[in-house]
């Protein structure tokens, strides 16, 4: 899923997630995830699943590129590219293009809604238009 992840007081944070969540449960049908999305999220919750919250939140407050966009301000961009780097991902080498372009990569690029309707990057607190 495309995404961008900002750093907040309270961690990073997913603003198209906290707006549809921000108002409670919203009712939508689950759909199961299966292939390598179905095994990135049975590691994610074999890792950090049983811990305790605080755990989590020590864990959260020591990531690297959390970290360098909080110090950046309040509400900054926590780039992939950086994720990436803090968990020891690689990245391609110069002049190669990625197999995928990665979000945080070409910061100016548009987003769009399902309903094809043009969309533009929303921050928590925000005024809707």
């Amino acid at each position: 899923m495309p995404a961008t992840f900002i750093a907040t007081g309270r961690g990073p944070l997913e603003p198209t997630i906290y707006h549809v969540f921000e108002a409670g449960r919203p009712d939508v049908d689950a759909v199961y995830p299966f292939g390598r999305a179905e095994i990135f999220l049975h590691d994610i919750w074999d890792r950090y699943g049983e811990k305790p919250v605080e755990d989590v939140r020590r864990s959260i407050e020591g990531d690297a590129a959390y970290t360098k966009a909080l110090i950046e301000g309040r509400n900054s961009e926590v780039l992939v590219r950086a994720m990436t780097l803090a968990y020891g991902g690689t990245l391609p080498a110069p002049g190669k293009e990625p197999a995928k372009i990665v979000d945080g990569d070409q910061p100016d690029k548009p987003y769009y809604t399902q309903s094809g309707k043009r969309a533009v990057k929303w921050v928590p607190g925000m005024k809707r238009t």
